[in-house]
């Protein structure tokens, strides 16, 4: 027979000897091809064989290792998880605190103690009027700890899936 026809049943050899039925084509095929013949007949002795062979039992303490072990990874998972979110509130809180420094220095609140209740009133004005300039940024900066906080909750619940 033809390389293509061969090919083509070789594909279909394991399930043929693992008991599926021959489609009108596979069957006229075996039926001509010597080669496919033999393949066939290999296959199905090696389907026998396999189904005779016992099956090791597992040894006792299989399933709680296996499961020890999946709790032990599931737990250095949430580890990487959990440095990885302390991490990046730490480097947010440090942009914010650098944020309200730089802030504060421009307003000359660090230049040195306010004197009178005046001064911080117009330190407080001075700060609201900056800040309304500074809307987006502080807009931003509310979203993306909105977000972060978010994506953290998200994951823990999907844990407890």
């Amino acid at each position: 027979m033809t390389a293509p026809e061969c090919a083509a049943l070789h594909e279909a050899i394991e399930p043929l000897a693992a008991g599926e039925p021959a489609t009108p084509d596979q069957r006229a095929h075996l039926a001509s091809c010597a080669s496919c013949q033999a393949r066939l007949a290999l296959a199905t002795r090696l389907e026998r064989v396999l189904a005779e062979w016992p099956a090791p039992m597992p040894a006792p303490a299989f399933a709680s290792r296996v499961l020890e072990a999946r709790r032990r990874e599931a737990w250095q998972h949430e580890q990487v998880v959990d440095w990885s979110f302390n991490i990046a509130i730490a480097a947010g809180l440090m942009a914010v605190l650098a944020g309200v420094a730089s802030m504060l220095w421009l307003l000359g609140a660090a230049a040195g103690p306010a004197t009178s209740s005046q001064v911080v009133a117009d330190m407080a004005a001075a700060l609201v009027a900056r800040m309304r300039g500074q809307a987006m940024v502080l807009a931003t900066a509310a979203l993306l700890l909105t977000t972060t906080l978010g994506a953290w909750w998200w994951a823990e619940e999907r844990q407890h899936w």
